[in-house]
């Protein structure tokens, strides 16, 4: 993949911040702390009976991934050099409920590498359909891209509900 040096620089950046967060991550739910959130997951009235505050706990849970979030924020605005409310379409709440299924979302590194690959679909789409239909317009390789991301979240949900990486052992749905 050819990455101009700027962007290159950019790249590895943000794969240290995603590796650091990975490790922290890691570290914090292994923790006290996140055995908690795991036991308010599975059954907060038993967590509240255990005598744990379990707003505070969400609320602690939440303060995390929001300034995660604004991390995240960060970088996309250092990358893309500006950010406004227009930058954002509902395409974008699309992709990425598309990378949590795909990763799972109970896990640390499902959403990591459900990105990855949603990424290697979305860019090797064009390729691949030239080299297979020939030459197409790029609407109907827009069309071919997102009916793919379709059948693999459908392939998915039917296969493995949990995710790639996600323990069905903790899968909120009752799914025998």
């Amino acid at each position: 993949i050819d990455v101009p040096a700027p962007r290159f620089w950019l790249l590895i950046t943000v794969w240290l911040v995603v590796l650091v967060v990975l490790i922290g991550l890691r570290w914090l739910l292994g923790s006290p702390w996140g055995r908690v959130l795991r036991a308010i997951r599975e059954d907060e009235d038993a967590a509240r009976a255990l005598g744990k505050n379990v707003f505070w706990y969400k609320l602690q849970s939440l303060m995390i991934g929001g300034a995660l979030g604004g991390l995240a924020g960060g970088l996309l605005a250092f990358d893309l050099n500006q950010i406004n409310p227009l930058s954002f379409q509902a395409q974008e709440t699309f992709f990425v409920w598309t990378i949590l299924i795909l990763g799972g979302a109970a896990s640390i590194a499902g959403p990591i590498a459900g990105s990855v690959i949603f990424w290697v679909v979305l860019t090797q789409t064009d390729d691949l359909a030239a080299a297979i239909l020939g030459d197409i317009s790029s609407a109907t390789v827009a069309g071919i891209r997102f009916v793919l991301v379709g059948v693999l979240i459908m392939l998915i949900m039917i296969f493995r509900p949990q995710g790639l990486f996600g323990k069905r052992e903790e899968l909120s749905l009752d799914i025998q």
